[in-house]
């Protein structure tokens, strides 16, 4: 039988985290090219910077829209 494991990845992950102790060494640019490049989709991104000037910790929502006919999985 054929062994398919992945392979790790040859460069080590960035740590995506942005904890209180990593954010106060980050600009604000630094902070929100991290968030933009996890999320996909964001709505207006000066509405998003100016969270990020404003709150050390925001709370954001993350949701998603389902489309076509729901089915048991959602």
């Amino acid at each position: 039988m054929e062994n398919n494991s992945e392979t790790p990845p040859s460069e080590p992950l960035q740590h995506l985290s942005i904890c209180p102790e990593s954010s106060s060494q980050m600009s604000l640019d630094e902070r929100f090219e991290i968030i933009r490049s996890i999320g996909e989709e964001c709505i207006q991104e000066d509405e998003l910077k100016r969270l990020l000037a404003n709150k050390r910790q925001p709370i954001c929502y993350d949701g998603f829209e389902p489309s076509g006919r729901m089915h048991i999985a959602q």
